[in-house]
C-alpha cells in the first residue's frame, strides 16, 4: 500500500505539472463577454 502511495505522489507531483506545461502549447485563448472589460481612451492627453 506504501508503494501506491508512493507512486501516486511522485505521479502527482511530479508528472501531472510537467505534463501541464508541455500540453499549454495546444491551449487556445478564447475570448467572450465574461473577460474584464478595457476601457478605450480617445483623445485624452
Amino acid at each position: 500500500m506504501a508503494y501506491v502511495y508512493a507512486v501516486t505522489l511522485v505521479f502527482v507531483t511530479f508528472v501531472c505539472p510537467l505534463w501541464f506545461l508541455g500540453v499549454q502549447k495546444y491551449k487556445d485563448e478564447i475570448r467572450g463577454p465574461w473577460d474584464e472589460a478595457k476601457p478605450i481612451f480617445r483623445g485624452v492627453p
